[in-house]
């Protein structure tokens, strides 16, 4: 039942921040004074952070590594389409929040922060971060139309009850040009194929959907979304891969990481090969998408134009 669902968060991985699990007696990074300079460059000449500092003569080469996707990746700890570029007085707002952790990242950038979480202890964390977070399901906030800049979903659209209804809020709340992005596990992972029902983000009954790249680009189109990108990385391959060998022997690791198990290499190689040729064969989906700058006529329930021959159909159904 929806009202008990609560109680299947009660000790989620949510409650505990990355600054509080990050070891007191951590050891210096290796190259860390030239690797912070670069990831200092890259977010200055390629995504417009220019008040982070005032001396900017090598900014120009942080615009060129930055067209690097492996450089943008390394910069931003491979959530590079979670930062957006810098946007003046801009507000950013993060559905399913957590503690707080992106918030406090993008706040110390420069942004405008708000966030929502359902979760009441997560919530109470982010909010004693100084951070302000609305408690309580994202379709139930009051926040005023076209007054978002980005919004930023991190697996959160699997936990919810009504996709479409929350997609169809994120359009209103955006301002013409404004962004979004999703994270979701991938239903067609190689990881999927390899544990079928012991696959760990299948997670019942916290995932209430799964997504492939199929459904989730019917999902924001049918929401009126346009300039749509989707694709699949292996980031999450090892942990995946660990966890649900761990699920497979019935033993429950509750927010404790799996330890590593044979095989999780190869596993690895074979996604991280398979979407360097393009295959939506990696653990999670990414999708970004902008609400365009002239509203579209008739959107909200109308067809839209599919690619690779794809024949519409619920985006909500469990593959």
């Amino acid at each position: 039942m929806r009202e008990d669902m609560g109680k299947y968060y009660a000790h989620y991985y949510t409650h505990v921040s990355a600054a509080d699990s990050t070891p007191p007696d951590a050891q210096p990074r290796f190259l860390g004074g030239l690797r912070d300079a670069i990831r200092a460059m890259i977010f200055c000449g390629y995504y417009g952070y220019t008040h982070l500092h005032s001396h900017h003569k090598l900014c120009a080469l942080g615009k060129t590594l930055g067209r690097l996707r492996w450089m943008r990746v390394r910069a931003t700890n491979e959530l590079k389409e979670r930062i957006p570029r810098y946007k003046k007085d801009g507000l950013l707002l993060d559905i399913g929040c957590g503690g707080g952790d992106f918030l406090c990242a993008m706040k110390s950038l420069g942004w405008n922060v708000l966030g929502v979480e359902s979760d009441p202890e997560a919530s109470a964390l982010a909010r004693r971060r100084g951070l302000r977070v609305y408690s309580g399901p994202f379709e139930e906030v009051d926040i005023p139309g076209e007054s978002v800049d980005h919004i930023t979903m991190n697996h959160v659209i699997e936990h919810v009850y009504d996709p479409i209804a929350v997609m169809d809020k994120c359009y209103r709340i955006l301002k013409p040009g404004g962004t979004v992005v999703l994270y979701a596990p991938n239903s067609r992972s190689l990881g999927h194929k390899r544990f079928q029902r012991y696959w760990l983000p299948l997670d019942p009954p916290r995932h209430l959907y799964s997504y492939s790249t199929t459904n989730m680009r019917l999902l924001l189109g049918r929401c009126g979304f346009t300039s749509i990108r989707l694709w699949t990385s292996p980031r999450l391959a090892l942990g995946v891969y660990d966890a649900s060998v761990m699920v497979k022997k019935g033993i429950v690791m509750g927010t404790q990481r799996a330890p590593r198990q044979k095989g999780r290499l190869w596993l690895s190689v074979r996604e991280q090969a398979c979407c360097a040729v393009g295959l939506p064969s990696g653990e999670e989906i990414v999708a970004t998408a902008t609400k365009p700058s002239v509203a579209l006529r008739g959107t909200q329930g109308a067809s839209v134009s599919l690619t690779d021959g794809q024949q519409e159909n619920d985006p909500n159904r469990h593959l």
